[in-house]
């Protein structure tokens, strides 16, 4: 099992629907999702959530330019990216 690090981008950054949807997998899951800050700089806002799940934890960011993206082991990345885009 790869127990590396992977960032995989979900969808855009304004898509309020789809990070809906991650928050409710997430819960779904046993879970939770908190907003731990934002900044903005110039052009650019950026929003870090942090996913704990039970077996382990994730951050999201949402950021413009770049979109909703998660990072944390690879298991868990493709695990929730996969639930989040069959939900």
């Amino acid at each position: 099992m790869n127990t590396g690090h992977s960032e995989i981008a979900l969808g855009d950054e304004y898509d309020a629907a789809l990070i809906a949807r991650l928050e409710a997998v997430v819960i779904a899951q046993g879970g939770t999702f908190s907003e731990l800050s934002w900044h903005v700089a110039g052009s650019q806002e950026l929003i870090i959530y942090n996913i704990k799940l039970p077996s382990g934890e994730l951050t999201a960011t949402c950021e413009t330019y770049m979109g909703l993206v998660l990072h944390g082991s690879t298991a868990l990345v493709r695990k929730l990216f996969d639930a989040v885009q069959i939900t």
